[in-house]
């Protein structure tokens, strides 16, 4: 039987040897993955940025317009006014 146990003790030294090789490259493969997930958040919490800017843009142009809006309704009224004097006088 000496024989059978020195098989055994080869296959058991293979077999480890090629778990540690798997392993070895689950750990490459999960940190090439944690890179391209970092990478990804990365560029997510860019784009919620410039979504944030776009946004405070677009609502100060909205407030400007309400303004604009608002002057033009005066103006309107004032030209009115005016055509009224002229017609009357």
């Amino acid at each position: 039987m000496p024989g059978t146990s020195r098989v055994e003790a080869r296959w058991k030294v293979r077999k480890a040897y090629e778990v540690a090789r798997e392993c070895e490259a689950l750990k490459t493969q999960l940190a090439l993955l944690h890179t391209e997930l970092q990478h990804k958040q990365d560029y997510a919490g860019r784009l919620e940025y410039l979504l944030h800017l776009r946004t405070e843009t677009v609502d100060a142009l909205h407030a400007k317009i309400a303004q604009l809006r608002v002057a033009n309704q005066k103006l309107d009224a004032e030209a009115e006014r005016y055509y009224q004097m002229l017609a009357a006088g």
